[in-house]
């Protein structure tokens, strides 16, 4: 569908149009989605290509092609220094765009902060996802799903850091957001439960950790059977 739409697209208003790059994005995507990377990354490099040209680098929709092919390339290709590039680029723009207090500035931190993890600055990490935690607090309140993502982020750099205790009550507290927002038949509130187990599994709590471990597996069983 997204290559038909495509070819329309250019058809009418060429390549030079914010349309047709819109979706080779969602082309890309799907791409990836599909596990056809090299494909995925041409059209995340040629869209992104095309809206900075047409809409210029201060636009949202470039920042968001900026992160999402910094997210591609850190986690389909293992490229973490250009994904690292791209999106401090993309932090930098929408700090100019919107301001330092705006959901899009704490989702760049957090994708900079998975990157800065993968490539093991620890240190960095936590202080980027930390930001992005308070900036999603004030602007989204506790009681949000994007809160629950933020505290599992701040669990894993705690954990990488050597602070199991920090890393198991930030993690109670993704769960518990997890629960409030989406749901215990959620998958993100499954792989939650699996990851508390393991760390409470390392601090020696083995009998709550296994409770966990096999709800969280019931889940997965339970999701694969349907």
């Amino acid at each position: 569908v997204y290559r038909s739409a495509l070819a329309i697209g250019i058809a009418r208003g060429g390549t030079r149009h914010a349309l047709p790059a819109e979706t080779m994005h969602n082309l890309a995507q799907t791409l990836q989605m599909l596990g056809k990377a090299d494909e995925a990354e041409e059209y995340f490099r040629r869209a992104l290509a095309t809206k900075r040209a047409v809409l210029g680098d201060a636009h949202p929709s470039v920042t968001i092609g900026l992160n999402n092919l910094g997210n591609f390339l850190a986690n389909s290709r293992g490229k973490f220094g250009e994904a690292e590039a791209l999106t401090r680029e993309a932090l930098a723009l929408d700090r100019k765009i919107f301001g330092d207090r705006h959901t899009y500035v704490a989702e760049g931190l957090r994708n900079l902060s998975f990157i800065l993890r993968a490539k093991g600055q620890f240190v960095e990490a936590d202080t980027a996802v930390r930001e992005a935690l308070s900036i999603d607090r004030e602007l989204l309140g506790e009681r949000h799903e994007k809160m629950a993502l933020l505290y599992g982020n701040l669990a894993q750099s705690r954990y990488q850091l050597g602070n199991l205790p920090d890393a198991i009550r930030y993690m109670r507290r993704s769960l518990e957001g997890y629960r409030e927002t989406i749901g215990d038949e959620h998958r993100n509130t499954a792989v939650t439960m699996g990851n508390l187990a393991r760390y409470l599994e390392e601090s020696g709590a083995v009998v709550e950790a296994e409770s966990l471990a096999r709800t969280a597996l019931a889940r997965f069983d339970s999701a694969s059977a349907g």
